[in-house]
C-alpha cells in the first residue's frame, strides 16, 4: 500500500513538473527556430539550432541598456534593504522596547497590504519630488515594498543566536554596531543570502511600479523593455521567444545552480 502511495505521489510530482517546465523548455526551443521552421513545427525540437534570433532580440530589444539599468537597480536595492532590515531585525530580536510589538504589527500589516494600493500617491509625490523617470526613484520604492518581509525573515534567524553571545560581546566593550556587524551578521551568512536571492528575482521580474515610474527608453529594465520588444514584433513568434529567453536567462541560471543554497537558507531562518 505504501509503495502505491509513493508511487502515486511521484507520477503526480513528475507530472506537475512537465507542466511547469514545458512552457520553459518550448520558449527555448523556439528561440533557436527559423520562422519558417516555427510555422512548420512550433511544438518540436529545432531541425537547425540558430542563435541569429537571439542576437537580433539583444540589439533590437535595447537589452544591453535594459540589463545595466536592471543590475544597477538590483544592487543599490539589496544592499540598502539589508542594510536596513538587518539592523531592524537586530533591534526586534534583541532590544526590548515600548513600541516594539506595535512596530512588528505595523509591519505585518504593511506586507497584508496590496502595494498597488499607493501606486497613486506614489506617482504625484515622484512628480513633485523630480523623481519620475529615474533609477533613484524606482529603487525608493522597492525598498519600501521589500523592507518588511526582510526584517521578519532575517529576525526569525536572529531570535535563534544565543543572547549570551550578545552580552558578551558588550561587556567586553563592543558597542551594539560592533556586536552586529562583527557577531550576528557573520553568524546569518545564510539567511541574508537567501534575502539577497529574493530580492534578486523579486527586483528583476517586478513590471507594476517599473512601469507606472520608468517611461524614459533608455532606462527601463528588462521586464519593460521585453513588453516593448513584444509590441514591435507581435507575429513573429522566434524573436519573441529569444526575447524572453534573454530576460529571463540570468534568473534562470541563478535558480539552477543556487536554489539548494536558497532553500537551505529558507528552512535554517524558519526552523534553526
Amino acid at each position: 500500500m505504501k509503495t502505491i502511495r509513493s508511487f502515486m505521489s511521484y507520477g503526480l510530482l513528475i507530472l506537475l513538473s512537465l507542466a511547469i517546465a514545458a512552457p520553459l523548455i518550448l520558449l527555448i526551443f523556439n528561440s533557436f527556430k527559423t520562422e519558417s521552421e516555427f510555422q512548420a513545427n512550433p511544438f518540436g525540437l529545432p531541425t537547425t539550432w540558430t542563435f541569429t534570433n537571439i542576437a537580433s532580440a539583444w540589439v533590437q530589444g535595447n537589452y544591453a541598456h535594459a540589463y545595466l539599468n536592471t543590475f544597477i537597480v538590483a544592487a543599490v536595492t539589496i544592499v540598502v534593504v539589508l542594510f536596513s532590515s538587518g539592523l531592524g531585525a537586530y533591534a526586534l530580536a534583541t532590544l526590548r522596547f515600548k513600541w516594539s510589538t506595535s512596530f512588528m504589527a505595523y509591519l505585518l500589516f504593511t506586507m497584508m497590504v496590496p502595494s498597488g494600493m499607493f501606486l497613486v500617491p506614489i506617482f504625484f509625490m515622484w512628480q513633485r519630488f523630480h523623481l519620475m523617470n529615474t533609477l533613484v526613484g524606482l529603487v525608493i520604492v522597492y525598498c519600501g515594498i521589500f523592507m518588511a518581509f526582510n526584517v521578519f525573515l532575517i529576525r526569525s534567524y536572529f531570535v535563534n543566536i544565543p543572547m549570551e553571545i550578545r552580552e558578551s560581546g558588550l561587556v567586553d566593550g563592543a558597542s551594539e554596531f560592533s556586536v552586529f556587524f562583527r557577531i550576528f551578521v557573520p553568524m546569518s551568512k545564510p539567511v541574508f543570502f537567501t534575502a539577497a536571492l529574493i530580492l534578486v528575482v523579486w527586483t528583476w521580474n517586478e513590471f507594476f511600479y517599473a512601469n507606472a515610474l520608468l517611461l524614459n527608453q533608455n532606462i527601463k529594465t528588462v521586464s519593460l523593455s521585453y513588453l516593448a520588444f513584444t509590441g514591435r514584433f507581435t507575429q513573429n513568434w522566434t524573436l519573441i521567444s529569444a526575447g524572453g529567453l534573454i530576460s529571463i536567462l540570468p534568473i534562470l541560471i541563478l535558480y539552477l545552480f543556487l536554489q539548494r543554497r536558497f532553500i537551505q537558507g529558507i528552512l535554517e531562518g524558519s526552523l534553526k
